[in-house]
């Protein structure tokens, strides 16, 4: 699967205000999957108090199956990261597109186990996108969609003090 690296530059690690590059970095990807599930593996949130009662529809309502009560990995419905993607804290975290119906949470745990493997080999059908933040310092991006990852380039290339490069997960590097 091909991808890319994005990060904006000066940007070295976590932001100390909580706020993400993730909807600003892969606003054309969520407006384009609004049929797939989401699969969240380390997501931490920084949803407003009262923003769930204003909106009329909480967190909670789109989550379909989670692990812990920290949510370590869970699975949510469409439109989950189109409506709360803005909230997301650029962390250590991995988010998977995945096309329906999804799986059940203990199959996306033992086939998505880690990093090297997941980016040794290629995914599984029903995997449409795969996001990882690198310690809040960069994003990676990997799209089945060749047309959307096209797309996703033209968007970057747009933004200013953004840093980025085309990837696979067949033949990861390091920045250059």
């Amino acid at each position: 699967m091909n991808g890319l690296k994005v990060q904006r530059m000066g940007r070295k690690s976590a932001r100390p205000d909580a706020t993400t590059d993730f909807p600003s970095f892969f606003g054309p990807v969520l407006a384009a999957m609004i049929s797939e599930y989401w699969v969240l593996v380390g997501t931490e949130w920084g949803i407003p108090s009262g923003w769930s009662e204003k909106e009329g529809m909480s967190y909670e309502d789109y989550v379909l199956e989670q692990r812990g009560d920290d949510r370590d990995w869970f699975v949510a419905r469409p439109g989950f990261m189109g409506k709360f993607s803005r909230f997301l804290m650029d962390d250590w975290c991995d988010i998977f597109a995945v096309a329906p119906p999804p799986r059940s949470l203990a199959w996306y745990e033992e086939h998505l186990v880690t990093e090297f493997e997941r980016k040794s080999k290629n995914f599984d059908e029903d995997v449409m996108a795969w996001f990882s933040c690198i310690d809040g310092a960069f994003w990676e991006a990997f799209l089945k969609d060749e047309r959307l990852l096209d797309t996703l380039s033209g968007h970057l290339e747009g933004l200013d003090g953004v840093k980025w490069r085309r990837v696979s997960t067949l033949a990861p590097e390091p920045w250059r």
